[in-house]
């Protein structure tokens, strides 16, 4: 009890890097970070949840360069449970844009979807959704992986911003995120060896 009130009083800091430079995004952002930028890491955050409460509020004043890495949860969970999946994807990036357009920043490189790794990946019950590890078919997500990475492309070259494109190595020779890049014994993320930067 004496513990639970001492850690009560304890002030909570999010961002400790002095720097303005943001790497924000959910648990996969960890793999993008490289060294001059503060982490953000959102666990279970979705692009769709992101923008509903508006990406502004993640971002703290005096960014002038972010690096957002969003959309593997809504392509592995959400997406393919929507009416019109590719449609519904659509109208997301265009509010995605708009969004980042009004954050002002001039520097910012968006993250690309990860491949879609073989369904008979055993998963930790932290990454089910609805008592699922995934909704659609392995086709039909990696059509959206491909659609949101087209749309990314797009988006990045209509206003100047950096996008990343994960190695082709990350896929094995069916195209498949492939279990060898992937975290021992069973998670959803790539493996530190394989992180943006080598730690």
């Amino acid at each position: 009890d004496e513990a639970k009130e001492i850690c009560k009083n304890i002030g909570r800091v999010d961002l400790i890097e002095k720097t303005d430079k943001l790497c924000f995004g959910d648990s996969h952002s960890f793999s993008q970070y490289t060294p001059g930028f503060m982490c953000d890491r959102n666990d279970g955050l979705t692009l769709f949840g992101t923008l509903k409460r508006g990406i502004s509020t993640y971002v703290p004043a005096g960014i002038s360069s972010l690096r957002v890495y969003l959309g593997n949860i809504d392509i592995r969970h959400h997406l393919m449970r929507q009416k019109d999946p590719h449609s519904s994807l659509k109208s997301m990036m265009l509010d995605y844009e708009l969004q980042l357009q009004d954050l002002g920043i001039e520097d910012i490189e968006v993250v690309q979807a990860l491949p879609i790794e073989d369904v008979s990946r055993k998963l930790p019950k932290t990454g089910y959704y609805k008592d699922t590890p995934y909704f659609g078919t392995w086709e039909e997500r990696t059509k959206l992986v491909n659609e949101f990475n087209g749309l990314v492309v797009a988006m990045c070259g209509r206003n100047g911003w950096k996008t990343w494109q994960h190695p082709s190595c990350y896929k094995n020779a069916l195209g498949e995120l492939s279990f060898d890049v992937m975290e021992k014994p069973k998670s959803v993320h790539i493996a530190r060896e394989f992180y943006r930067w080598d730690l």
